[in-house]
């Protein structure tokens, strides 16, 4: 129950922090969004227990942040062409490092940054009401993401 209760304080001041700060700062959001990108698949390391690869972690690492910045500009298509041969080479070049540990790498840092990305996208699509979408959005998927037993 306390990591809900942190995991919604940070939330707030998430929200707050777009609320207040993204006029003035509009490509603030897309670090954040990269610095969460960065986060996450930190935390799919950790859980792999992958640490120690470090020719798998920095380009991944490299990969995630860069959409949320770029979006699918052509820094992001070279990015993942040669995230992609990179990958493909560690799994010829390192036949020690089973397929399972760098199929799933290469998709959940696919799945990672294509899907924080849509946060700035959303923000984009949207002109003048993009922040309220990225809010609603993200109000959304917070209040359904409750506990039954605080319901009941």
């Amino acid at each position: 129950m306390s990591k809900r209760i942190i995991s919604g304080v940070v939330g707030a001041f998430f929200t707050l922090f777009i609320l207040f700060f993204d006029q003035k700062f509009p490509s603030l959001l897309s670090f954040i969004i990269s610095i969460i990108a960065i986060l996450s698949i930190n935390e799919i390391f950790s859980v792999m227990n992958t640490s120690k690869n470090f020719e798998i972690i920095i380009p991944s690492v490299i990969f995630v942040a860069i959409y949320p910045i770029f979006k699918f500009s052509t820094v992001w298509q070279f990015s993942w062409y040669f995230y992609s041969l990179w990958m493909f080479a560690i799994m010829i070049l390192r036949p020690n490092l089973k397929l399972k540990i760098i199929a799933v790498t290469y998709t959940m840092s696919i799945l990672i940054s294509l899907s924080l990305g849509t946060i700035t996208e959303l923000k984009d699509y949207g002109k003048e009401f993009g922040t309220f979408y990225v809010l609603l959005a993200l109000a959304i998927a917070w209040m359904s993401d409750t506990d039954r037993k605080s319901v009941v």
